[in-house]
């Protein structure tokens, strides 16, 4: 018996210890990667929630975004973390796990001109966070402001071509 308890024992701390074992997919990307997939057109619904740690607008809206996409199979979610590459495998895995993010993660390669986010979209006038990019075949919504659930639904209705009016997202 004692021996089944000493193994029982490792065999949790060999989990526990196991990193990044119940996190998301992360890929590092440089931003050149990152507009090329972009301009790709999708299949699918496809959502980029661009964010960072620091950013608590973006740690709020986060999970809504993750139960999107797990009610809506037929949608993929990307996270594209914004952070400095010093908090990659500390803070980031951190915050993905205390939000129990699942979706797949993009750690973005800082570069010192950040005009590259008007080829994300014209509408990205401040380097502000959060922002999020839906993409459905050729068509695209931008968002410059937190989004919520219901939110998304919306989104992904108007994408559909079954909502005619985005005058609701208008944040001017």
């Amino acid at each position: 018996m004692r021996h089944l308890i000493i193994l029982i024992s490792f065999a949790f701390l060999a989990n526990a210890c196991t990193p990044n074992a119940t996190l998301p997919l992360s890929t590092t990307s440089t931003v050149e990667e990152l507009l090329s997939l972009l301009s790709e057109e999708t299949e699918q619904l496809t959502i980029y929630n661009f964010w960072a740690t620091w950013c608590t607008p973006c740690l709020k809206e986060m999970p809504d975004f993750e139960k999107f996409a797990k009610e809506h199979p037929e949608v993929k979610l990307i996270f594209v973390s914004l952070d400095r590459k010093s908090v990659w495998d500390t803070r980031v895995p951190q915050v993905l796990k205390e939000l129990d993010i699942r979706s797949q993660v993009i750690l973005i390669e800082p570069v010192a001109d950040l005009n590259w986010r008007f080829k994300v979209s014209e509408k990205w006038k401040l380097m502000s966070l959060p922002v999020t990019l839906m993409i459905d075949g050729n068509k695209r919504l931008f968002f410059d402001a937190p989004l919520n659930y219901s939110d998304l639904g919306i989104a992904q209705l108007q994408l559909q071509n079954t909502l005619s009016n985005t005058a609701i997202f208008d944040k001017n």
